[in-house]
């Protein structure tokens, strides 16, 4: 338990001094994992749109840093030797919502174990999706699903 806890302590850190903009929606990270990360987005005033419901642009906004997140914390050991973008993204909103939502995202342990192998090897690059399902906090209610394609490449450095 006390490797999860410092690990999403680091993630926490990661983002306030390299993610800035997940700060601007208020974006909590409540729990990495090597290979899972669980973030969660307030419906305060400021993340609401015209007709009082979470924003679609906070919500994408909430997607991808659990995406980053649960990309972080699975290669984390591997951060300062790659560079990682996200080149394409999609989302698909299925309900509206005007509470906490939570964002749920995971990394097979088969594609780990992929990634990690091009990783290790001298010029290593590679894309590969995470999905990110979005509900209301503490339901099933899925509010959307998104999926994001990473290209993860050694760093030139």
């Amino acid at each position: 338990m006390e490797m999860e806890e410092n690990l999403t302590a680091d993630i926490e850190e990661f983002f306030r001094h390299n993610v800035p903009f997940s700060q601007t929606v208020n974006i909590q990270i409540v729990h990495v994992t090597r290979g899972q990360a669980h973030l969660q987005l307030p419906a305060t005033p400021s993340n609401l749109n015209h007709i009082h419901t979470l924003h679609a642009g906070a919500l994408f906004t909430l997607a991808e840093a659990t995406s980053g997140a649960v990309v972080l914390g699975t290669f984390r050991e591997y951060f300062s030797l790659v560079v990682p973008l996200v080149t394409q993204a999609t989302i698909s909103f299925k309900k509206i919502a005007q509470e906490t939502v939570e964002a749920h995202a995971a990394i097979p342990m088969e594609l780990q174990e992929q990634v990690l192998a091009v990783l290790k090897a001298p010029q290593g690059r590679l894309q590969f999706p995470v999905t990110v399902r979005l509900t209301i906090q503490g339901t099933t209610r899925l509010v959307a699903e998104a999926k994001f394609h990473w290209y993860v490449r050694k760093s030139a450095r």
